[in-house]
């Protein structure tokens, strides 16, 4: 979490509406960034997820977002299964 390794867990829901995806996520373990949300704004709106067709698509993606400059808060892996990162985009108050 802003740039620094610390380990923690989270517990999501989804729900699928529509053409689109709800996830309902809840901070279970470790201190991250959904702890400083909810300290900040409360219960809400937190992210906007893009799905991409590979892990190597998910890499190309982040790398290209640190070379605009984006400040990458968060992010986490479980080696070749998943990985996500949250980007900082506060033209629309959004990660």
């Amino acid at each position: 979490m802003h740039g620094q390794p610390r380990p923690f867990s989270f517990r999501v829901a989804i729900a699928t509406v529509g053409g689109g995806a709800y996830e309902l996520v809840t901070p279970h373990s470790g201190r991250s960034v959904y702890d400083e949300h909810l300290e900040q704004h409360g219960e809400g709106f937190h992210h906007t997820c893009l799905v991409y067709p590979s892990l190597e698509a998910v890499r190309e993606a982040k790398a290209e977002l640190l070379r605009q400059g984006r400040e990458m808060i968060q992010d986490a892996s479980a080696g070749d299964v998943f990985e996500f990162a949250y980007f900082r985009f506060p033209e629309i108050g959004s990660f």
